[in-house]
């Protein structure tokens, strides 16, 4: 199954440097509305999407073809940032588990995770490491 990674933040229209993260294994994980990825299901990375400009770029990266594992992910925002919640199947985490959770995703520091996921959001975490929270 595709998975489309975009080039440029469409809030804040910076670059996201996602693929590097991901060839340099520093996104380890993304997270994705709905629930249709399973474990074992093949991936297939990219960005372009439905465009001229498609690129499959985990090719040749065996290590990256593959969703090991999901996890369900519930995101509440607040105003303020304290307030915020994340839950991964069904537990809340702390506050370093959240600052390593929006690492992990490929964002520089927490307050650009809150940026991107301004809204509530329910979905999965898609998973081609073993790691897990």
């Amino acid at each position: 199954m595709i998975l489309a990674f975009s080039q440029i933040n469409p809030k804040t229209k910076e670059p996201t440097g996602f693929v590097d993260k991901i060839l340099t294994g520093k996104k380890i994980h993304t997270i994705r509305s709905g629930n249709r990825w399973r474990a074992g299901a093949t991936i297939q990375m990219a960005t372009g999407v439905r465009t001229e400009d498609y690129n499959q770029f985990n090719r040749g990266y065996p290590d990256l073809q593959m969703c090991r594992s999901t996890q369900t992910i519930q995101i509440r925002p607040a105003e303020e940032m304290n307030g915020s919640k994340i839950y991964v199947d069904g537990r809340l985490l702390n506050m370093d588990e959240a600052v390593t959770l929006a690492h992990n995703d490929g964002f520089p520091h927490l307050a650009a995770f809150w940026t991107w996921f301004n809204e509530d959001f329910d979905g999965q975490l898609v998973h081609w490491t073993d790691f897990k929270y």
